[in-house]
């Protein structure tokens, strides 16, 4: 899966307004600023690697999914 510039751009603005869900790999970056760094370089998602989920990002899933 490859994004546009627009999608990646739409992408960056939620991540902005959500604050990245919490989301952070081993650099401390967000998952959405890696997945769109990587998509405009043509780097396929599987190359991610390990994303670690902080406390607020736990809490916004559980949050999400009702518990």
């Amino acid at each position: 899966m490859k994004l546009t510039k627009a999608q990646a751009r739409v992408l960056g603005a939620l991540a902005a307004s959500t604050g990245g869900m919490g989301f952070r790999d081993e650099y401390g970056r967000s998952s959405m600023d890696v997945l769109i760094r990587r998509s405009l370089v043509d780097a396929p998602i599987s190359s991610f690697g390990r994303v670690h989920i902080t406390n607020a990002g736990r809490a916004a899933l559980a949050q999400e999914e009702g518990q």
